[in-house]
């Protein structure tokens, strides 16, 4: 590995140095400018022009510096990440105990930016999204912090930006005891509801079942499509789950609220007990309905659908599911064998994570 060997902290002595050309050329402009309009009042204005293009000239090259140190920079975090990567690779095949140590090592510098990202205000959210879709975020971070401390506000800014992008990731539902609009058609006058404390988990058809009623709609070849492409429990009497490449658990799927995710994509639900499943969107709920599409005791609210109890609150359903193929005698998604750990719960929240190609 020693072909490998860089040394971050030369290249770092390297960008200071730099850095510390730019700051003098800064100050040469300044005190150059701050001269040449000091010469017009003593005669000698005919001079200014040159000054102003060597004035020019300086603040150029300064800029060139300028994009040169942050070069640098950007080779060390980016070496740092990719000599790991690379060490990995030949520990895991020529020496497994240094595998071990290098995984140990790798751990520690996430530790350490996740904990300097908590302590300074980012939430355990942001910090998983990070995790999970810019691990090189959080490796930069680290190696920053360690090898040019005055430039983590760069790093940081990246990431930054990357969790404002994600903030439209995010569906927030009601939580239980609070009071929603809903209504049983756009038809009819809305009214006010309290949220009751767990969600009714619907069921909104089987593959056989929307073939048969759907064959030809849009949500026939959406559904159609991921089971031809994607491997999935075919025939069981259960919920419809996928074994997608990159998740050790499997993904259900169905229907949410129109207008948050795009077909095709995987939200990651957290119910409120802290629990969680994956869910790809294969068809998406209007809450645009008339009263005459919905069976007595359903309305709709503004991120889904729900159902009136006998105390009169309403029970959201916030996610419909389809089956893979139909059990007898199941009419919601936690009497299933695989739902069976949403009885009782409630949905805090979506978010975005994923998106496979499902092809109309």
């Amino acid at each position: 590995m020693n072909e490998f060997n860089l040394k971050p902290n030369i290249i770092k002595g390297c960008t200071d140095r730099l850095y510390t050309v730019e700051n003098t050329l800064k100050l040469i402009i300044s005190n150059i400018d701050d001269i040449s309009t000091k010469l017009g009042h003593i005669g000698l204005g005919e001079v200014v022009p040159n000054i102003v293009s060597i004035v020019n000239q300086l603040d150029i090259n300064s800029k060139k510096v300028n994009t040169l140190s942050n070069s640098l920079l950007t080779i060390v975090n980016r070496y740092l990440l990719a000599d790991g990567n690379v060490a990995l690779a030949y520990y895991g095949s020529a020496n497994p105990d240094g595998k071990d140590t290098y995984q140990a090592q790798y751990n520690e510098a996430m530790d350490y930016a996740e904990n300097y990202l908590l302590e300074h205000g980012y939430s355990e959210q942001d910090i998983a999204y990070l995790r999970r879709n810019h691990p090189g975020y959080l490796t930069s971070l680290y190696a920053t912090l360690r090898w040019s401390s005055s430039d983590a506000p760069k790093v940081l800014a990246t990431i930054n930006a990357a969790i404002e992008r994600h903030q439209d990731d995010y569906l927030y539902f009601p939580e239980p005891g609070s009071t929603i609009t809903v209504s049983p058609g756009i038809d009819k006058p809305s009214y006010e509801c309290t949220v009751a404390n767990t969600n009714v988990w619907s069921l909104e058809y089987s593959i056989s079942g929307c073939q048969n009623a759907f064959g030809g709609s849009l949500c026939w070849e959406r559904l159609s499509y991921a089971i031809e492409h994607y491997d999935y429990n075919a025939g069981e009497q259960d919920l419809l789950q996928f074994n997608l490449d990159g998740y050790d658990e499997p993904v259900f799927a169905g229907a949410m609220i129109e207008g948050y995710a795009n077909i095709g994509d995987i939200v990651y639900v957290t119910l409120d007990n802290g629990d969680g499943f994956y869910f790809m969107i294969l068809d998406t709920k209007s809450n645009h309905h008339v009263s005459s599409d919905f069976p007595v005791g359903q309305v709709q609210y503004e991120n889904g659908h729900g159902y009136i109890a006998s105390n009169s609150t309403v029970q959201l359903s916030n996610c419909e599911f389809i089956m893979s193929d139909w059990a007898p005698n199941v009419n919601s998604a936690m009497n299933t064998e695989s739902g069976a750990f949403l009885t009782g719960t409630n949905v805090v929240s979506a978010e975005i994570v994923d998106h496979v190609e499902i092809l109309e």
